[in-house]
């Protein structure tokens, strides 16, 4: 390993590829904001489109003092990545690599074995694999996490996933995730409702986060279509973008129900719109522990969340939220109308939740905790 000179900052490198701002990017701007900096100096070094000013994660990142370093491609397999990637270390030589993602696992462990960093891991979710390239890409991510020194899993489930894998359970640290967003003000919601053309009064079920097949957006829009055909007076809004969004709009258009279902696209501050919601949906298909989820139940949204990876370890159906099976319109639709219609019970999930949230997941611990594991691998 590199090795740090007597009072010498520990030097971590975050590598990070990254199509937008999900759960992922955002803890990592957390932590870049909340690291010591008396002890630690952090470099940044992401996957950005060719034109940075369009770039969502780098114009976030520029607002911290942090030492960024933009790695752009033509192409997933564009070769110049690996000399950007070396400059990067001559530049810097870090004594921690810390990657997020099986690319940046892949060519993380690569460069560190090369300049001699010790290496850690979050792993935030699952890879889907629905072709053949990303099945083998998840099988040499895995057999990469092998040879980490640190291992970080976003919850229980993911430490069970690593420990199939063939991971050390030595090695595997589960550090939860914590929620990055909070409400500092009062919302006037009936404000709100306005802004965005939605009548006052009307019940508002919200949807947050990347418009992916995963994250369950077509269940999640099919679930509102239902609900509005059935002549429910419910209004749906969704926060986020991606490759889903288009074809989503499309569906909604056909269906004639623009005026019940707004796409308000990425939004860098969501608080406002998500501390009005009614009823937060996570309707994904495969999850860690994402934030979204923790965020609402700390801002007193009632949630409604599909059964999958570590989301049952946060939600404890009919305590603190809602559970459904993945991919069940049916179970989705009950649930919505469960909660909009019973307030008793909506109030004892919102106050269980806040409970919840405060007691488990607080952020300066878990910056502590991340500090502590640095510490620990630099010895």
């Amino acid at each position: 390993m590199i090795q740090r000179r007597e009072r010498e900052k520990l030097k971590v490198l975050h590598m990070i590829a990254s199509p937008g701002i999900g759960g992922a990017e955002r803890l990592l701007l957390t932590l870049a904001g909340a690291l010591d900096r008396e002890r630690f100096e952090l470099v940044i070094a992401m996957y950005v489109g060719l034109d940075l000013d369009r770039d969502a994660l780098w114009n976030e990142a520029k607002k911290l003092d942090v030492l960024l370093e933009p790695i752009t491609i033509r192409s997933p397999f564009d070769y110049r990545q690996l000399g950007k990637i070396k400059a990067i270390m001559c530049r810097h030589r870090p004594h921690i690599i810390h990657t997020h993602g099986y690319k940046t696992n892949i060519l993380g462990l690569l460069f560190a074995r090369l300049f001699g960093a010790a290496t850690v891991s979050t792993v935030h979710g699952w890879l889907h694999a629905e072709r053949v390239i990303t099945r083998m890409l998840g099988q040499m991510n895995m057999l990469c996490l092998r040879h980490f020194s640190s291992v970080i899993a976003v919850s229980d489930e993911i430490r069970l996933g690593l420990e199939k894998g063939g991971i050390p359970p030595k090695r595997i640290r589960v550090l939860k995730n914590i929620p990055t967003l909070s409400q500092t003000s009062i919302v006037d919601r009936e404000a709100v409702k306005k802004k965005l053309g939605i009548p006052a009064g009307a019940k508002v079920i919200g949807f947050v986060g990347r418009l992916e097949r995963v994250k369950g957006i077509a269940q999640f829009i099919q679930a509102a279509l239902a609900l509005i055909s059935e002549g429910e007076s419910v209004h749906f809004v969704v926060i986020g973008d991606g490759s889903e969004r288009a074809a989503m709009e499309g569906l909604v258009s056909a269906h004639g129900a623009a005026s019940n279902i707004r796409f308000l696209g990425f939004l860098t501050d969501p608080v406002e719109i998500f501390s009005s919601l009614d009823v937060y949906v996570l309707s994904s298909l495969s999850e860690g522990i994402p934030l979204t989820l923790l965020e609402a139940m700390n801002m007193g949204v009632p949630v409604i969340a599909t059964a999958v990876g570590g989301v049952p370890e946060v939600v404890k159906d009919g305590v603190n939220g809602i559970l459904v099976p993945p991919d069940d319109i049916n179970a989705l639709v009950k649930a919505i109308k469960l909660v909009l219609d019973c307030n008793t019970h909506r109030e004892k999930m919102i106050a269980e939740a806040r409970k919840n949230i405060g007691e488990t997941y607080d952020m300066m611990t878990w910056i502590r905790k991340i500090e502590e594991m640095y510490l620990s691998e630099s010895q």
